[in-house]
């Protein structure tokens, strides 16, 4: 249990990396050395539908990670290496945090090694989460930049809860949901209802090696998903 003014002055001060970056996973998946019966290049597979480019990081579906995993070795050999350490993070501490006497013992624990995820248990998360927005927010304004940021510091935080209306100023909470909104408005990565089936459509043909067509039926046209309808196999 870290107490809260040291985990917002440790977290203000980091900035986090992730093996899941799109320039970093594209370098790892060169590196495993793909085969000619592999797709030549990240780019390639996600144009297959392995794996999706949201918000410049590479996403890959739990169920195609599950099938890939299994598939005998000399099959998506280099698809496998990505995967076992896409979810790798990285912290790196400013100068200003580096010179903290009291966040030594928490540096040597955060910073420098890639691991799989940094968890930082604080006594009250939510009020850490809402101090770094405000902290975000002066540094970088209503940005890409600061929501990013503020997306990795909340996961290190274990994403807790909170409504903004009672964390934030009104001024504050707008530009949080200003960001958030345009995020979502304008991500390619993020397509409308036809879009979404079509990817799981895809996404199903190659979890159980079938031809599209052979999954088509599985999934009702956008516009006719009954309320309580639910995907096929789990492909979701």
């Amino acid at each position: 249990m870290t107490p809260d003014q040291l985990a917002l002055r440790l977290l203000a001060g980091l900035e986090v990396s992730s093996n899941a970056d799109w320039p970093a996973a594209a370098n790892a998946y060169a590196a495993a050395g793909p085969t000619a019966l592999e797709p030549p290049d990240l780019q390639a597979l996600a144009d297959l539908g392995w794996l999706r480019r949201i918000w410049g990081r590479a996403r890959i579906g739990l169920e195609l990670r599950v099938a890939v995993l299994r598939a005998p070795a000399g099959v998506m050999d280099a698809f496998k290496v990505l995967i076992s350490s896409i979810h790798g993070q990285r912290c790196e501490a400013n100068s200003f945090t580096q010179e903290d006497a009291e966040l030594t013992d928490l540096l040597k624990i955060v910073v420098g090694a890639t691991v799989d995820s940094i968890s930082i248990v604080g006594q009250t998360p939510e009020w850490i989460a809402a101090r770094l927005w405000e902290i975000a927010l002066a540094q970088d304004g209503a940005t890409d930049l600061a929501l990013r940021r503020w997306v990795d510091w909340w996961g290190i935080l274990q994403n807790p809860p909170f409504v903004p209306e009672t964390v934030w100023s009104v001024l504050d909470a707008q530009a949080f949901r200003d960001a958030a909104q345009r995020i979502i408005a304008t991500e390619p990565g993020l397509g409308g209802w036809d879009e979404t089936r079509s990817r799981y459509v895809q996404r199903a043909a190659l979890k159980h090696s079938f031809a599209i067509a052979v999954v088509e039926p599985w999934f009702p046209p956008a516009g006719l998903l009954p309320v309580s309808w639910t995907p096929r196999l789990g492909v979701l």
